[in-house]
């Protein structure tokens, strides 16, 4: 009896010891990430205060695009990674899978827009063959008209874009305190179930600008240093880390056809986010920061200075604390914003979220379960909040931040119109379909969850191991995504 109880006792404090050990890893991540950033801006702050490393001057129209990348690397690129125009297809870019052909029958209707005053409807059906894996890297050239094809994940499945199959060739911007976490998941699962290749930082310290291996710089844009080379007779494919915005640093990465996601974040309510999440500032009351921002804040790119304009690349002369604002900062700042616009393919709303994934499904000719997700890092409530007689020196504060917001929100609902009731009844479906999901992960009654086809997708199942990779820590997902591309981790 002794003997039983001593084992128990044992086996019990292990358990126990396992679970402390556990909780305090996951804490310290965060808390590591917070004193590594700090660390990094109060560095950064002594050896170079005017801003982003190699950052030239706007020009006299307010649109340079060389922004945000370090000294060196505007010079002749003698050793920067190579990309040619993969737009179509390369079987050099995926995994050798095995793929079994079948002919599917499917009907197609396509509609002409409403811009064109009137609207007609044909009904066809084709035969159309496809590769059954996803992991086939087989893409078809795009064709201008709206159509509507169901089709399993991974096969062909268009919806009011142009498309006629899964884009796999995406970079999405992923921004500090916008619900980037949740959507990057996303895109994490699609591309390692696809093998696509990544662009990642170095997890090696002595190679890298951030200690994390989800941070690809917190303050320059992609450069041969600071991400590591795709394996050999591999191309970059799909990029979701954090970095700076350059769009000419990202061609030089990433193939020409490449669709380009964004997404931002109420200006106050993201501020909000990280005050909390980086313990901002801990003992200020927020009232006094709201009147005078720079008495706690003297950084360029802190998290508190219209981080979401730094990290979309916006030119630092038009930031509050720049001492060489161009002549007409207001028209400056709206001709980058256009310029924004024209460059990305969609800018989601995080207010909005599913709106914004059912049209990033659309826009990248995805299935359902592709873009199915449970919210990661989001705190029940924030304890700090500002009160509204301040939100009015922080417009004046976030002038940025407010100006890009704002537009991306406009445009944004002005899309989400042009679709009409057809998008909006996708969406009810899959906040719908996206509730079942929660309940399902967050209760074992059964193993498997089955939706049946629509008339936008065709059926799907939510298994067990979906709810794990919902719910995967990015860190460890990452460094999961860098042994499967490189077969070894320290790089």
């Amino acid at each position: 009896m002794g003997f039983q109880f001593y084992v128990k006792s044992i086996l019990t404090v292990s358990v126990v010891a396992a679970l402390i050990w556990l909780t305090w890893y996951k804490t310290t991540e965060v808390v590591r990430e917070v004193v590594d950033f700090q660390t990094m801006l109060d560095q950064d702050g002594e050896n170079n205060p005017s801003g982003r490393k190699g950052q030239p001057k706007l020009d006299k129209i307010g649109l340079s695009n060389n922004i945000g990348f370090k000294d060196g690397t505007n010079k002749k690129d003698e050793n920067i990674v190579k990309v040619m125009d993969f737009s179509t297809t390369d079987a050099a870019s995926s995994v050798t899978t095995t793929t079994t052909k079948k002919t599917t029958t499917t009907t197609t209707t396509t509609t002409t827009t409403a811009a064109a005053a009137a609207s007609t409807t044909t009904t066809t059906t084709t035969e159309v063959t496809t590769s059954a894996p996803p992991q086939a890297d087989k893409q078809i050239s795009t064709t201008q008209s709206q159509t509507t094809t169901k089709a399993t994940a991974g096969e062909i499945h268009v919806h009011g874009v142009t498309q006629t199959a899964e884009k796999r060739h995406v970079a999405f911007l992923k921004v500090h305190k916008t619900g980037s976490s949740t959507v990057q998941n996303i895109f994490l699962r699609f591309g390692d179930s696809r093998n696509l290749t990544f662009i990642l930082a170095h997890d090696d310290v002595s190679l890298a600008e951030s200690k994390f291996p989800n941070m690809i710089s917190y303050q320059n844009s992609l450069t041969e240093k600071n991400v590591v080379p795709p394996p050999a007779g591999r191309h970059f494919e799909i990029l979701c880390c954090h970095v700076i915005y350059n769009r000419t640093q990202f061609q030089k990465f990433l193939p020409k056809d490449t669709a380009y996601i964004g997404l931002v974040r109420d200006p106050i309510t993201r501020l909000e986010s990280s005050f909390r999440y980086f313990n901002m500032y801990p003992t200020a009351n927020l009232s006094d920061f709201a009147a005078n921002p720079f008495h706690y804040d003297k950084g360029l790119h802190s998290m508190s200075n219209n981080r979401m304009a730094f990290e979309f690349g916006f030119p630092l002369c038009l930031f509050p604390n720049s001492k060489e604002k161009p002549e007409n900062l207001q028209q400056a700042i709206e001709e980058y914003i256009t310029k924004l616009m024209t460059e990305f393919d969609l800018i989601m709303i995080n207010e909005r979220m599913d709106e914004s994934l059912v049209l990033l499904k659309r826009v990248l000719n995805w299935h359902t379960k592709d873009i199915m997700y449970m919210k990661q890092l989001v705190a029940k409530h924030e304890t700090r909040r500002f009160a509204e007689g301040d939100i009015k020196n922080l417009k004046a504060h976030l002038y940025l931040d407010f100006a890009l917001y704002q537009r991306a929100l406009s445009e944004f609902l002005n899309r989400v119109e042009a679709l009409g009731e057809d998008f909006q009844e996708e969406v009810n479906l899959f906040s719908e379909e996206k509730e079942k999901v929660h309940n399902f992960c967050s209760h074992r009654e059964k193993e498997i969850l089955s939706f049946p086809e629509s008339k936008w997708d065709s059926a799907f199942n939510i298994t067990r191991e979906d709810c794990f990779m919902y719910t995967r820590f990015e860190i460890k997902f990452i460094q999961d995504i860098r042994m499967k591309m490189y077969g070894k981790l320290g790089i």
